[in-house]
């Protein structure tokens, strides 16, 4: 019985001290976030700023990650980064003539294309700034001669940010998978059998 009891007080114990846990982080947080308000503005270093550039993916980003696989349970399959088309498309749909590509915001330079000049400059508060606007200015007219140079091979281009895959992977995913249904040219479009049981051939 006694060893009833004493087991019988121990969640009680253990929320009390989760309380105190969560009402410490809580105020180590408060803490941090006014300390962040109240420091001054100081630029990275370039050895910094090179970290922070070669640490982002270039393929496999967790957005085109999650669009792939919302696609691939809707039965549709696809190449990655075919070699032989420009700029190396994230999905390849080659019997639709689809490709998509998932642009993250920052470095594809979404704030330069949806505000031009001055909303990129805003973003950029470092001594070399004019390095990296020029370099994201290039990198959005690479994505441009990139979609010019599939569009002239017969191809459909489909780009999308970063942020809005994020924020409805399945519509969008939804809406690849109804361009690859209806642009199928000659293809046969392989879907999972549990998508074709019950279905007529098309």
């Amino acid at each position: 019985m006694r060893l009833t009891k004493q087991f019988a007080y121990w969640p009680v114990a253990s929320r009390r001290s989760k309380q105190a846990r969560d009402g410490k982080a809580n105020a180590t947080a408060v803490r941090t976030e006014d300390q962040a308000a109240r420091r001054p503005y100081t630029p990275r270093s370039a050895s910094m700023t090179s970290a922070i550039m070669a640490a982002v993916r270039s393929t496999n980003n967790r957005a085109e990650v999650a669009l792939r696989k919302a696609i691939w349970a809707r039965g549709i399959r696809y190449r990655l980064y075919d070699e032989r088309l420009p700029g190396k498309p994230d999905l390849v749909f080659a019997a639709a003539r689809l490709v998509v590509f998932v642009d993250g915001d920052f470095w594809h330079g979404r704030a330069l294309l949806d505000r031009g000049p001055e909303g990129l400059a805003e973003i950029f508060r470092t001594s070399n700034s004019a390095f990296w606007i020029a370099k994201i200015s290039k990198t959005t007219d690479r994505d441009a001669r990139v979609t010019r140079a599939l569009e002239g091979l017969g191809y459909r281009v489909l780009r999308y940010w970063e942020s809005v895959v994020f924020a409805g992977v399945e519509r969008i995913a939804a809406e690849v998978t109804g361009i690859v249904s209806r642009g199928r040219l000659g293809g046969r479009l392989i879907r999972s059998r549990k998508m074709s049981r019950g279905r007529g051939r098309r």
